[in-house]
């Protein structure tokens, strides 16, 4: 294991980077297979939650690291809930302007067509 010879601070700042460096190449992708690249490699590389748990573990006093490794838990969970939330709220059109399409939009709108989950040249709105 990598956190085991280099240490678990190396380790969990290598996963951030990663998840800054792929989530931002995915959504830059150009072409269906970089995007399916660059998210097998983001989960690859997204080993956050082992580390973070042994380090809540060790820094907890021994009567509280249940209550810290609960909180590890329950503030991913709660991340993975509320993140979305923020971005879809963040990505609504004000009408307020302009929007010219790039490519990549052009290429998250057809995928999100042929997934059923984009509204745009939907027919059945």
């Amino acid at each position: 294991m990598f956190a085991d010879k280099n240490g678990r601070k190396p380790g969990i700042v290598i996963s951030i980077l990663s998840v800054i460096v792929f989530n931002t190449l995915f959504g830059l992708s150009t072409t269906y297979w970089m995007a399916i690249v660059t998210r097998g490699l983001l989960g690859l590389l997204c080993g956050i939650l082992g580390p973070i748990k042994a380090y809540a573990s060790e820094v907890c006093r021994k009567e509280h690291q249940a209550l810290g490794i609960s909180l590890v838990t329950s503030s991913r969970a709660i991340a993975l809930v509320i993140g979305p939330a923020i971005g879809g709220f963040l990505a609504q059109d004000s009408g307020s302007h302009q929007v010219t399409p790039s490519p990549h939009v052009d290429f998250a709108n057809r995928c999100l067509n042929s997934s059923g989950g984009a509204t745009n040249n939907n027919p059945m709105s």
